[in-house]
Order: structure tokens, then C-alpha cells, then sequence
């Protein structure tokens, strides 16, 4: 395994450093991290009106990313004692064209006593008359990702193979892409399943949404625990997808952090950036899939694969005091030597 390390005062770091916040087509982020992140639910994590007042939740006795998480129960009960909140502005959601398309991504964990065959949804958008409705569907232990566009004979589903009814933390994506007319599935940095049709470029109005449940039938509510859930107004590319999961996994790195785009700039100009706490530097000869993970952040040997080519990031090793005290001696006794003497 080689990697490329460069120093952090280099131009490449000072470009990923400086990169656009990460999630900038993010429309709405829970992090479920408030000292009783129950109570109130009606603004997300962005400052954004997209959530209501809980029914039935409870906070989760542990969490993934962050401080806090939501404990939706077990699933299956009676439509009176269902788990969720409502979306209040799902038409922040709506995918007007063919150059839009929408991501949504959380942590789940849930037993897997809780496998069945009922399709049950922890994340579901629709318009009123439920014509058009995009969301996120648990079956046989699987993630489903699927889209409703305008009739009945116009479905996207892409059926993932995964089993995440385990009783360990799982990070789930669905992604369409209107340009394409593709859902794709991602489960833990990787995808899963794709599917597409030929209603490509449809626009997919959104006036009614809910998490935790089917939005028109309470009967298909979830159980386990979510963490870290966020929705963008654009298909999240793979190596988005992948450093998302990746940086989550081995530093509890939130969504929404900085440091996913910084990473990933990087990645794009074989250079370095920090986040979550560690130096990540662009490198090769990785083995596995994009998406895929290895190593460990004490071992200095964590790394994410972005691409098919063995390429991506791993951690290194910060320079020291000394070494950058030892490096900056070093570059002034070069230049005294370069400089002519002035009389």
C-alpha cells in the first residue's frame, strides 16, 4: 500500500482546507444530539423547518455520530403507538428537473429479530394524492430504494442484497438521479443495488413527508435506532457517498462536517486535509471496490478507496514540533545560501 504524503502547509491543502462547506445542497440534517433530542424536532440540525414534534420516540441509550440518537422502538405496533415525526416543508425535497435529484442518508441499527417481509419506511416523500413519492423501504433484512413517478407503471425500485438487520450500526444511502433516471442503493460506503426506467428528467413534487413510517399508513413503522440523517436536493456522487460513511465510521465525523470536502478535495489533487481529528492524504495501491474501508486510525493505516483504479485516502501520521521546526531551519539555511551577500 503506498501513499503520497505532503506537508500541511502545501497548496493542496490550503485549497482542500479552504473548500466549500461540505453539504451544500444539503436541505436537512438531524444529528438527534440535543440533550433531549425528542422534544422538539421542528427545526433540523441547518436551522431549516423541515421537522414536527415526535410521536412515541424516545431517545437511543447509544449513538453512532454524535451525542445522541433516536430509538424508534420495535416495529410492527398498532397504528396508535407508531414511532416518527412529520416533515413539515417536504416541498424543500421536490426534484424539479433533470439536472436535480435527492439523496437521503442515516445510521441505522436494528435486531434482527425486526426482519420481515413488510415493506417498512424510515424515510417516505409524496404528494398528497400519492402520485409521486420517493423514499426509502426495509424488507427481508434489505434496503429498497424506490420512486413513484406520476402512475402506477412508472416505478424505480433498486432492491439492495445487504442483510442490516444485525444488531451493528449500518450506514444506508438512497440516491436518484433524475438525468438518468437511476435510484441507487449504498449500504455502509458501497452500492448495493441500482435500477432505472425511461422517465428520465421528471419533475417529482413532494407536499407531504415522515420519518418512521409510511406518510398515509402508520402501519409500517420501523424499529432500531437512527443517527446522523440528512436529505440533499442533489444525487451525492460515490466518492461523497463513500468518505460520508468512511469519515463517519472511523472518527465519528457528522454529515454535514467540513472536513468531507476538504478529504475530498484532497483525494482530487493528491494532496492532504485534516478531519475528524487526522491527517488524510490522497493514496494508491488500495484494494476493493469504491466505498470500501481497512486499517485503523492507531495503526495510522485507516484508509477509504475512491475509486475503481485502488485509488483514495489514508490516514498519516501529523508532522511534529520538531519536524516542522527542523523542516523550517532547513528551507531558511537553502535560501541564506541562495541570497548573495550585500555589501
Amino acid at each position: 500500500m503506498n501513499s503520497r504524503f505532503y506537508s500541511a502547509l502545501t497548496i493542496a491543502s490550503a485549497m482542500a482546507l479552504n473548500a466549500a462547506p461540505a453539504g451544500a445542497a444539503l436541505v436537512a440534517h438531524w444529528t438527534f444530539d440535543d440533550a433531549d433530542p425528542i422534544t422538539d424536532l421542528t427545526f433540523d440540525g441547518i436551522g431549516n423547518n423541515n421537522g414536527a414534534s415526535g410521536e412515541n420516540l424516545a431517545a437511543a441509550a447509544t449513538a453512532k455520530i454524535g451525542a445522541g440518537a433516536i430509538d424508534f422502538g420495535t416495529q410492527g405496533v398498532a397504528e396508535s403507538d407508531a414511532t416518527y415525526f412529520n416533515l413539515q416543508q417536504a416541498g424543500d425535497f421536490s426534484i424539479t428537473g433533470a439536472n436535480s435529484g435527492l439523496t437521503i442518508a442515516f445510521w441505522y441499527k436494528a435486531p434482527a429479530s425486526d426482519k420481515e417481509s413488510e415493506n417498512r419506511l424510515p424515510v417516505h416523500l409524496r404528494n398528497t394524492n400519492n402520485s409521486t413519492s420517493v423514499g426509502i423501504e426495509l424488507s427481508d433484512g434489505t434496503a429498497r430504494a424506490y420512486v413513484r413517478q406520476s402512475d402506477a407503471n412508472k416505478w424505480v425500485r433498486a432492491t439492495g442484497t445487504t442483510d442490516i438487520f444485525d444488531d451493528t450500526w449500518h450506514h444506508v444511502v438512497m440516491v436518484y438521479a433524475s438525468g438518468t433516471g437511476t435510484a441507487y442503493v449504498y449500504i455502509d460506503g458501497q452500492q448495493d443495488a441500482a435500477a432505472s426506467n425511461l422517465d428520465i428528467g421528471a419533475t417529482l413534487a413532494f407536499n407531504a413527508g415522515r420519518v418512521g413510517a409510511h406518510q398515509a399508513d402508520l402501519k409500517l413503522n420501523i424499529g432500531g435506532l437512527m443517527d446522523d440523517l440528512g436529505i440533499w436536493s442533489e444525487a451525492l456522487t460515490p466518492q461523497q457517498i463513500a468518505l460520508v460513511h468512511g469519515l463517519g465510521y472511523f472518527t465519528g465525523l457528522s454529515l454535514a462536517d467540513e472536513g468531507i470536502n476538504a478529504v475530498l478535495e484532497a483525494f482530487n489533487t493528491q494532496g492532504q486535509a485534516e478531519a475528524g481529528g487526522v491527517q488524510w492524504a490522497y493514496a494508491s495501491g488500495l484494494t476493493g471496490p469504491i466505498g470500501t474501508i481497512g486499517g485503523s486510525i492507531d495503526g495510522y493505516n485507516a484508509f477509504i478507496v475512491l475509486d475503481a483504479n485502488g485509488n483514495g485516502v489514508q490516514v498519516v501520521p501529523e508532522p511534529t514540533g520538531a519536524l516542522l521546526g527542523a523542516g523550517m531551519l532547513l528551507a531558511l539555511g537553502r535560501r541564506s545560501r541562495r541570497c548573495p551577500k550585500q555589501d
